[in-house]
Formats: structure tokens, C-alpha cells, sequence
């Protein structure tokens, strides 16, 4: 078997109906508003990194690695 993950059950039951402690919401609205109004340079730069990283022979090795 390539993937063993394929095959693990997930459980769907039990998933949180409130919000953790940690959360909030303000919080939460101003980092999708920084993504909404600054999307084109986050894509920019996921776009560059990505250039960047298969451009490394270091790097290069390992995603194309074949089992």
C-alpha cells in the first residue's frame, strides 16, 4: 500500500458546535480583512517563494523523489 492515510476512518461526530476560549472574533474579522485587501501581494509572494524553492537543487531532490 503507497498511502496507508488513505484508509483511517475520520470521525465526524464529534466536532466542537463553540468557538474555542482563544477565539476572537474582532481578532478573526481584521485578518480576514488584511488578506481581502492585500491579496494580490500575498499571492505574489506565495508565487515567488514557490519559483524560489524548485529553483533550489537542495530542494529540488527532494520533490522529486519517487518511491
Amino acid at each position: 500500500m503507497r498511502f496507508k492515510g488513505q484508509t483511517v476512518p475520520v470521525q465526524m461526530d464529534n466536532l466542537p458546535t463553540v468557538p474555542p476560549p482563544w477565539y476572537n472574533p474582532i481578532k478573526f474579522q481584521q485578518g480576514q480583512n488584511f488578506a481581502r485587501r492585500h491579496f494580490a501581494g500575498i499571492s505574489l509572494a506565495h508565487f515567488v517563494s514557490l519559483i524560489t524553492m524548485l529553483t533550489s537543487p537542495q530542494i529540488l531532490k527532494v520533490v522529486q523523489f519517487k518511491v
